[in-house]
């Protein structure tokens, strides 16, 4: 059903002839919901589940087209989040945004036309409600609070508990080997960030 509603959407857009103006972008707000068993996906190498704040809770593929814009077929590994989407289309709309009222989202026009690799923030932070649980930089992310899984798991992986783990996700994006004691200059650093 999902596949045949967005190749309907897809196809509208192309009828009415406005596919170079027509941004669309298909995205999800969270990993699998695991707890669900069978039913609610998996993340594959990626360790965590929706409602939680490891790379499977919150990392999701997208897909953004826009023709003449986007160039078919390419990709982007940049760290980037719903959170961009409303600067980004503002950008394109050419409405500048009240600077009295920060967001955290940033313009995304470059990384989206491949004009950049990277977006243009600094880090990347990982929330569970109001509690920042995370922070990112680069391949390095660290763990400034005790995480959970995810939705519906809150026995077992006493590794989570505790705070100022470091992952490299480059090397490991199951988040499993902590690497804080071997590089404590740059815990030092996210934990300034955080």
């Amino acid at each position: 059903e999902v596949d045949w509603s967005v190749g309907e959407i897809l196809k509208s857009i192309d009828e009415s002839e406005i596919g170079e103006e027509t941004l669309v972008i298909f995205t999800s707000d969270n990993g699998p919901w695991a707890s669900k068993g069978d039913q609610g996906g998996v993340s594959g190498p990626l360790r965590g589940s929706k409602g939680g704040t490891l790379e499977g809770g919150v990392r999701v593929p997208a897909i953004a087209r826009w023709r003449g814009k986007i160039s078919p077929g390419s990709t982007s590994d940049a760290i980037v989040g719903t959170t961009d989407i409303l600067p980004t289309f503002t950008a394109l709309a050419g409405v500048e945004l009240n600077p009295e009222r920060p967001i955290d989202g940033v313009d995304l026009t470059a990384v989206l036309t491949g004009g950049a690799a990277e977006s243009t923030r600094e880090a990347w932070f990982y929330f569970a409600g109001s509690t920042l649980q995370a922070v990112r930089e680069g391949p390095w992310k660290l763990a400034v609070t005790p995480q959970r899984i995810g939705m519906g798991f809150d026995e077992g992986h006493e590794d989570l508990q505790r705070p100022g783990r470091l992952y490299n996700l480059d090397e490991e994006i199951g988040e499993l080997t902590d690497l804080s004691s071997s590089h404590p200059e740059i815990v030092a650093r996210l934990q300034s960030l955080a």
